[in-house]
């Protein structure tokens, strides 16, 4: 992802690069927010001990 176009609003594939992503090894997750003090993803996908 062009980091340039990204912050200047002009790059429009960033979706390819953000969000949840799955793979072989499981799924990895990016997201954009620089003032967050802390993220998270929460689903069915989750332990059962995480509630």
């Amino acid at each position: 992802m062009d980091l340039m176009n990204f912050y200047s609003g002009n790059e429009f594939e960033a979706y390819k690069f953000l969000g949840a992503h799955p793979d072989k090894n499981g799924t990895w997750f990016r997201t954009f927010a620089p003032s967050a003090k802390s993220i998270s993803v929460i689903g069915d996908f989750n332990d059962d001990s995480v509630k």
